[in-house]
C-alpha cells in the first residue's frame, strides 16, 4: 500500500487531490483517463486543469461551474482555468506545505469531494493521521516524526504553471460570458 502511494505522489500534483475538491471537483469530474494533470498558478489565484478532450466533459465542469474562467486550446490538449480567490488562504497553506493548517471547511470539501479510494492518504496527511505518520516512519527508517511535522511534501516547481506557460503555444481562447 505505501509503495503505491509513494509512486502516486511522484506522478501527480497534489493539487489533483487537495485543491480540486475545494471547487467540488476531482479527477473523475474530468474523467480520469482524460485528465493529464493540474497546476497552480504561482500566486495561487488559479488552478489549471489540463485535459485531452473537452467533449468528454460535462457542462457542470465547464461553463456552468461558478469558478470556471477560461480555456485555451493547445496543439493536443486543453487547459481549463478555475479561480481560487475564495480559497486564497487555504491555497497559501497548501503552497507553503502547511496542509494541516487548511481550514475546517477546506478539509470537509476535500473529504467529501476526494477521488474515491485512490487518495485517502492525502486526506490523512491533512489531519496528521497517526497511521500515515507510522507508515512514513517505516519508509524512512530510523527517523521519528515530530507532532509539528507535516506528512505530505510541499509542492515542488512541477506543481506550478505561470500564466505565460498557460498561454504558450495555444491557438484559441474561450472565455466565460
Amino acid at each position: 500500500m505505501s509503495q503505491r502511494f509513494i509512486e502516486e505522489l511522484r506522478n501527480e500534483n497534489l493539487s489533483n487531490h487537495l485543491i480540486l475538491p475545494l471547487l467540488k471537483l476531482n479527477k473523475f469530474s474530468f474523467l480520469s483517463s482524460n485528465l493529464i494533470n493540474t497546476y497552480l498558478e504561482p500566486n495561487g489565484k488559479y488552478i489549471f486543469v489540463v485535459v485531452v478532450d473537452l467533449t468528454l466533459l460535462s457542462r457542470r465542469v465547464l461553463n456552468l461551474h461558478p469558478n470556471w474562467s477560461f480555456i485555451y486550446k493547445g496543439k493536443d490538449h486543453y487547459k481549463i482555468s478555475y479561480s481560487l480567490i475564495k480559497w486564497q488562504k487555504d491555497v497559501e497553506y497548501f503552497m507553503s506545505g502547511n496542509f494541516s493548517r487548511m481550514s475546517g471547511l477546506a478539509k470537509e470539501y476535500i473529504s467529501r469531494y476526494r477521488t474515491p479510494n485512490a487518495d485517502f492518504h492525502y486526506f490523512q496527511g491533512l489531519n496528521k493521521d497517526r497511521e500515515l505518520k507510522e507508515m512514513w516512519e517505516r519508509e524512512i527508517g530510523d527517523i521519528r516524526l515530530d507532532a509539528s511535522d507535516e506528512l505530505l511534501s510541499k509542492p515542488d516547481k512541477r506543481a506550478f504553471m505561470t500564466l505565460d506557460e498557460f498561454y504558450e503555444k495555444s491557438d484559441s481562447l474561450m472565455k466565460k460570458g
